[in-house]
């Protein structure tokens, strides 16, 4: 028996524009055969035309199914946005493919996704080598222009293309050590294919696993449009809340405010550093549409303990090259609270330190330290410690600023 139920909401769309556009064209073509411009052997084509202007109750009967139709699929879109109807036996990810949630049910946990796993870890693998053959090669110890950058290359698009294809969620957990031990890079990838022990079921393991393969996600669709990250958002799928809430109490994911000079928004993120990778992605992406380059740096001080540096190599979020500009993003984690006040933590205030020396001992022309954190609070709190030092300028921008497009396009283009 035919039940309309069976039949998705796109093909009911499909199905009323095609019928539509029919109508509308077999209209056009009977006012131009009214008007003799075109040959009256193409009469047939403005037989739907015909039909409908013949006939007024069939043309009511076939408005009133119109209207039936899309009101059917208005329900149908509400019911499936309702909370009260997210069921944990009708699980669903609308960003994964038909294979992987018949894999839910059909196979062993430790299957799940798995052709999602190895092309995710394939490219991995390759972004991982790469970024530590650049970092082995890379060498400052005398001066900047002497130096090899981390991406290089004389084509400017494929420039950018690799460097927005590293992994946020890899490279925020690196470090100095990881980068130099090849057996640490092994353990983070055993680490993402692996099951965490805490996981007690397939539900869970879905939105865990799809969460890190999507580094993050928004918890409204309707953010995409305003902050322009191609993410996908929790409220598009028939996720269980409670199996996400689960995942929140383990530690295994996050929920997170991000900042925005648009206003803030809330993802979801397996990695509790997203926010400094999205201000990261942000800024990069300013940069490209400059024509400007932006890479991450590394840099050696040979004589560190005559500057009053704690270690020989420091790593800096980016570096504008042809800006002059070093530089780093400091968000909440950067910073302590005691007795109801904030300051900056020990380890940032020797990057500050080691920052301000970069700029004024590597750079040949006058440069600029720039610290990018996430709201105002923690933007004065940067500007205060810095004149209080005097260890030099640095410049201070927060994410959170409306005008933040405005004064960070001033600072890279005011400096070329």
């Amino acid at each position: 028996m035919f039940k309309m139920k069976k039949i998705s909401n796109k093909a009911l769309l499909i199905g009323i524009s095609i019928f539509n556009t029919i109508v509308f064209l077999s209209f056009i073509i009977d006012l131009l055969l009214r008007s003799n411009i075109l040959p009256d052997t193409l009469i047939i084509l403005a037989i739907p035309i015909e039909l409908l202007s013949g006939n007024f109750l069939f043309v009511l009967s076939i408005l009133g199914i119109e209207i039936f139709l899309i009101i059917l699929i208005w329900l149908r879109i509400k019911r499936n946005k309702s909370p009260g109807n997210v069921i944990n036996e009708e699980f669903d990810f609308d960003f994964l493919t038909e294979n992987e949630l018949d894999n839910i049910q059909d196979s062993p946990s430790t299957n799940l996704f798995e052709s999602k796993e190895l092309s995710y870890q394939e490219n991995q693998d390759d972004l991982d080598r790469n970024f530590v053959l650049e970092y082995n090669n890379l060498d400052l110890e005398s001066d900047l222009s002497e130096s090899e950058e981390l991406i290089t290359g004389e084509n400017y698009d494929d420039i950018n293309d690799y460097e927005f294809d590293l992994s946020p969620s890899y490279l925020a957990e690196i470090d100095e050590s990881i980068l130099n031990e090849s057996g640490s890079i092994i353990s983070e990838e055993i680490k993402i294919n692996n099951k965490p022990n805490e996981i007690t079921n397939d539900y869970q393991f879905a939105i865990y696993q799809n969460i890190v393969n999507n580094t993050w996600l928004y918890e409204k669709a309707r953010d995409r449009e305003r902050i322009e990250f191609d993410h996908n958002a929790i409220d598009e799928s028939q996720i269980p809340l409670s199996e996400l809430n689960n995942l929140l109490k383990l530690g295994l994911i996050y929920k997170q405010t991000i900042q925005h000079p648009s206003g803030s928004f809330i993802v979801f993120t397996s990695n509790p550093k997203t926010e400094k990778q999205i201000i990261n992605d942000f800024i990069r992406r300013i940069c490209r549409k400059k024509r400007l380059r932006i890479i991450s740096r590394k840099i050696d001080f040979l004589n560190y303990q005559e500057f009053g540096l704690l270690k020989k190599t420091w790593q800096f979020d980016f570096e504008i090259p042809d800006s002059y500009i070093l530089g780093c993003i400091w968000t909440d984690d950067s910073f302590s609270i005691s007795n109801t006040n904030m300051n900056i933590l020990t380890e940032k205030k020797e990057e500050l330190k080691a920052l301000i020396a970069a700029v004024t001992l590597k750079m040949k022309k006058e440069g600029i330290a720039l610290i990018i954190t996430n709201n105002k609070i923690n933007s004065e709190i940067i500007r205060n410690f810095v004149k209080k030092t005097g260890w030099g300028k640095a410049k201070v921008l927060f994410f959170s600023d409306p005008k933040f497009v405005d004064k960070f396009v001033k600072c890279i283009e005011g400096n070329v």
